[in-house]
């Protein structure tokens, strides 16, 4: 059964939690979380090759999944770089997210104010859903 009015909500909150420090998706029961962030200028990660990171930072035990340069997804081998102004996609153990998240310089931010403009079933639903 397809339901475009839960479709959309859900989308639009999806949306909303894509902000930098914010999980954007729990894997395997919640055990993993998925973080992204904007890599800056000073960032530890920044300019660095993914074999250097995994040398330099071997305790901490995460993943870069994806890498999102320009208009560009790329999939990272060891000799990638990342660059300032990457956005980046990394995935640990829900223990270690935070760790992870001062490591990747990652502000969490949290939403105060949000504005719905229509209470149709788009709207009340993303109301229910925030």
């Amino acid at each position: 059964m397809i339901r475009p009015y839960e479709n959309a909500a859900q989308k639009v909150v999806n949306l909303l939690k894509l902000q930098d420090g914010n999980v954007v998706q729990e894997v395997g029961n919640g055990e993993l979380q998925v973080v992204t962030t904007s890599i800056g200028k000073n960032s530890p990660l920044a300019n660095m090759s993914l074999k250097q990171i995994a040398e330099t930072y071997n305790a901490l035990p995460f993943r870069l999944l994806c890498v999102a340069r320009g208009i560009n997804t790329i999939i990272p081998g060891g000799d990638f770089e990342i660059q300032p102004g990457d956005r980046v996609y990394l995935i640990s153990h829900k223990a270690h997210v935070t760790e992870l998240m001062e490591l990747a310089q990652v502000k969490a931010t949290r939403l105060e104010h949000i504005l719905i403009i229509g209470g149709g079933h788009i709207g009340s639903r993303i109301a229910e859903l925030l």
